[in-house]
């Protein structure tokens, strides 16, 4: 991606326009009594055209939509929508933050372009975001949400490989309006409360619309749903499943290495007592209760906008706001053990008096004989870890646009900042843990004391203090874009007016995130984590045509629609990437579409300058015992290791994080469909779409990495080291351009709206199937096929999804309903691993129906009440074998079940 050739955009796109102005066409002829009609941009182009069809597939959510079925979230307005799948809800408490975001088509949430008003909006969460928040943006400012299920490179640039989610605002409100809602579940927990004022005024130049508002959601937690209650698995025998747990268990269990301790894991019971007991399954520590089904949180948030016309010709525009979020997520206390800094408990009562009790006690040899216990504890003396951010975000778009002859331009400047403090609290600081059985119970200094781990209990508030930290992390990324366009009328050839749109902008992405300092030290619970920073710049180009080919024939109109944009990137250099699609309007009732384009993806300041740290991890030695009579390890291995060699230890040292080297990630994209209206009222779209995405970013297990090495060799063995002993010392595994992504598939949709018996009838029904959705890790491995697959990583992706929403409104009433499916799942055990079906429990998934009702009634010109139900049935998440948290996917299925919700606006 050397070309440094910005002039390419310009250049492709009047090539393809030229080979396109070459069809033969018939003369269009002048209507006499043409009407004006306000030209409009729409999502997925920058020509401003009369018609609001598209050649790609585009979904719209109005706000009259959200206002009916009591949404107040912009993310679960998107999560309706059969094209998302595996976006952030409220619902993900394990690594969540707190964020909400859309992940169209399942390629991850950093292949969607989101846009507010056709601009690119601040990525935002806990510090270097790619992605984002949806919280950011208030349902009270919004018109419509415009979803372009499409490749959208040449037009917007990078990260519109999956689609465009561009957000509409309100314009031109004039007066005074509150909106209110309240509800919570039928389980009296999970309640949620908003509030909006959003005020207007006009005048004959211009207008400002100001919005207030404030959003608060409460807790769900997992110990209070039956189906969460407890975490499953399947019993060994293959009787069912039971509440299987940790063991990381209260009060801590042991393992003698080697004896005395006896046999197996040894359960500890009340401190000083000496009682013990081998583990059983009544002993695992139940985590699940403590931890979210839904997070809580609370939102702050301001926004202005206005406009003012200078001159006829000339107008100044403004886009500003602020947000806050305040959002909590919990999870059980924290689990500690013999493989984070080599903690030990010593069996020699002389070095650990504690261990005195109990008659495995070793007062002989002492620590020196390598006579030590290996611990397993879960720390409820600290309590619940609690995990806090408190992020602000703010944005700011300016500029002018105006007109000139026959053309429409615009420039502006936009500029957004997320601040973050991330806190984790009641960490355990594993350095203080490892000195508090050793050096802290022979050194006689009582400011550090030595502390009993052996029963439930047994720690004092003291040993507590002494132990526990609140980790304080802090972020932020940046974002500034200074952009021009221009749009409008080219020239006139025999069929029509070839529309033409042009611009260019310089955007500058800045990002960091600072762990906390016992993070940074390896001194945490966890592995030492470095800090991220960085940024880039882009400038671009680009250039769209639209260019009719022929019109008002025997076979209807057929329009072109061309672009190009060129790039340079401060950290990988310049490309381009094209979109060529045609509209192919046969009569008044059939249309046909299609979009060929390329995209990409370039890497974001978390891939690209993502702290690099050391992490332990297991792995097998392909070499290990090679030259045994009944070895298949590679042949290699007779290169390089000696014979007898065994390997010494399970773990090995792989640096993981950022990688500076990366390239953009590239796709190829194709839609085909076909827009029937064979009634008044009646629309039916059927698009078939295709995306081929390769270089995509990820990292390999280190485990993959060294067998490849030692089967295939070449690059797999420069990050692979020996030490003296000819153990494996650790590898890289970096992050690095190297899957393969293959999605199709179908989207169908129809909509009828007519009038029947005085009343308004509005009935709306999407479908997404998909045909492919395989996935390569990297070069040379098989292709993974993800359709219908239940993941433990969350984002599972069924074949089927439908989405059914009717309505019905009379003169001061609406009544609505819509139901939602999702398709079956196979857990990913049996599905790609082979696992026997008949030998575990949760194998297959049904599909699941939701349904949700609402009602709303104009009390008075000013006062309109609404109210509803959501999850009327109260369907509960189904388990599955490879479930990602609560026994389910969290990301896929509504954890809270059947709520309800009351709402009033009040206009003046």
């Amino acid at each position: 991606m050397k070309k440094n050739l910005l002039s390419v955009a310009v250049k492709g796109a009047i090539g393809l326009t030229a080979a396109a102005v070459m069809v033969p066409a018939t003369p269009a002829f002048a209507q006499e009594d043409a009407t004006l009609v306000e030209e409009v941009v729409v999502t997925g182009s920058r020509i401003r055209r009369t018609d609001l069809e598209s050649t790609s597939p585009v979904s719209i959510v109005s706000a009259e939509d959200m206002k009916v079925q009591g949404i107040v979230n912009v993310a679960d307005a998107l999560q309706q929508l059969t094209a998302q799948n595996g976006g952030l809800t409220s619902a993900v408490n394990n690594g969540g933050g707190g964020k909400s975001t859309v992940n169209l088509r399942g390629m991850g949430s950093q292949r969607t372009l989101v846009l507010l008003n056709g601009r690119r909006v601040t990525p935002s969460g806990i510090g270097a975001n790619a992605t984002v928040d949806l919280n950011t943006v208030p349902v009270a400012i919004i018109e419509r949400i415009e979803v372009l299920k499409d490749g959208a490179s040449a037009v917007y640039g990078s990260d519109a490989i999956a689609g465009v989610v561009n957000i509409i605002t309100k314009k031109n409100f004039e007066g005074f309006q509150i909106d209110m809602q309240g509800g919570q579940s039928f389980e009296s927990d999970g309640n949620e409360t908003s509030v909006d004022i959003t005020f207007g005024h006009s005048s004959d130049r211009g207008n400002i619309t100001t919005s207030l508002g404030f959003y608060e959601r409460g807790s769900v937690m997992q110990g209070d749903r039956e189906f969460s209650e407890c975490p499953l698995t399947d019993d060994a025998d293959g009787t069912g499943v039971y509440c299987a747990g940790s063991t990381n268990t209260i009060g801590g269990n042991l393992y003698g290495t080697p004896a005395p301790v006896p046999d197996g894991w040894v359960q500890m019971e009340a401190p000083g007592s000496g009682g013990y007991h081998a583990l059983t399954n009544d002993d695992r520590y139940n985590y699940a209760a403590r931890s979210f089904n839904s997070t809580p949180a609370k939102r702050y948030n301001l926004n202005v906008n206005g406009n003012y016309q200078l001159t006829d010709t000339l107008e100044y525009f403004f886009e500003g706001s602020y947000n806050k979020r305040l959002s909590t997520q919990q999870m059980a206390p924290q689990p500690i053990n013999y493989t984070l800094n080599n903690w030990r408990i010593p069996l020699d009562p002389d070095v650990y008096p504690f261990i005195g009790d109990y008659d495995f006690a070793d007062p002989e040899d002492g620590e020196d004989s390598g006579n030590v216990a290996l611990p397993l504890r879960r720390m409820t003396e600290v309590g619940d870890r609690i995990y806090e951010q408190a992020i602000d975000t703010v944005r700011l778009s300016t500029g002018f646009s105006g007109e000139v002859g026959e053309f429409y331009w615009d420039a502006a400047l936009t500029y957004g900042r997320s601040d973050a403090l991330d806190r984790s609290r009641n960490y355990i600081n594993m350095d203080r843990v490892v000195k508090s059985v050793t050096d802290n119970c022979t050194d006689g200094d009582e400011s550090t004391p030595c502390v009993n781990y052996l029963g439930e209990g047994a720690l004092t508030p003291a040993d507590v203090e002494y132990i526990k930290y609140d980790d304080q992390a802090t972020g932020y990324s940046q974002q500034l874009v200074t952009e021009f366009n221009i749009s409008g009328d080219l020239f006139e050839l025999p069929a029509g007016v070839v529309g033409f749109a042009a611009g260019t902008s310089f955007r500058e992405e800045k990002g960091a995130y600072q762990p906390d300092a016992l993070t940074v030290a390896g001194l945490g619970s966890g592995n030492a984590t470095s800090p991220t920073s960085g940024g880039y710049d882009v400038t671009e180009v680009y250039t769209e045509f639209s260019v009719p080919v022929f019109s008002d024939t025997a076979v209807g109109d057929l329009t072109a629609d061309l672009a190009a944009r060129g790039f340079d990137y401060s950290t990988f250099g310049s490309d381009s990437t094209w979109k060529a699609g045609l509209s192919w309007q046969i009569n008044d009732m059939l249309k046909l579409r299609s979009v060929s384009s390329t995209a990409f993806r370039a890497p974001n300041i978390g891939e690209l300058y993502g702290g690099q740290s050391s992490s332990y991890e297991n792995f097998t030695d392909p070499c290990n015992d090679w030259d045994a009579p009944d070895s298949d390890a590679p042949a290699r291995c007779a290169d390089e290791v000696p014979t007898g060699f065994s390997q010494a230890n399970d773990q090995m040292r792989a640096l993981v994080g950022g990688n500076p080297d990366l390239m953009p990630e590239t796709a190829d994209t194709f839609t085909f469909g076909v827009v029937a209206e064979p009634l008044d009222g009646l629309s039916v779209t059927l698009d078939y779409f295709k995306t081929e995405i390769d270089n995509a970013i990820d990292s390999v297990e280190v485990n993959t990495i060294v067998q490849q090495c030692y089967t295939v060799g070449g690059v797999w063995c420069d990050s692979v080291q020996r030490d003296a002993t000819n153990n494996i010392e650790g590898v890289e595994a970096l992050d690095d351009n190297l899957a393969t992504m293959n999605i199709d598939g179908v989207d169908a949709a129809v909509d009828y709206n007519f009038d029947a018996a005085g009343l308004s009838w509005r009935a709306h029904w999407e479908t997404t199937q998909y045909l492919t959705w395989d996935y390569q890790p990297f070069e040379g491995a098989d292709f993974i096929d993800d359709i219908g697959v239940g993941y433990a990583s969350g984002g599972s992706l069924p074949e089927w999804k439908h989405k059914l929403a009717m309505s019905v409104a009379g003169d001061r009433w609406t009544a609505a309903y819509d139901m939602s499916y999702i398709g079956e799942l196979t857990t990913a055990s049996v599905a790609q691993d082979g696992q026997d079906p008949s030998e575990i429990d949760g194998a297959y998934v049904d599909g699941i129906f939701y349904h949700n009702a609402s009602f709303s009634y104009n009390l008075t010109d000013a006062l309109t009440l609404s109210g509803g139900v959501k999850n009327l049935l109260d369907e509960e998440p189904p388990y599955y074998y490879d479930n990602q948290d609560a026994n389910t996917d969290q990301y896929l299925y509504d954890a809270v079940g059947r709520r309800w919700y009351m709402g009033a606006t009040m206009s003046f």
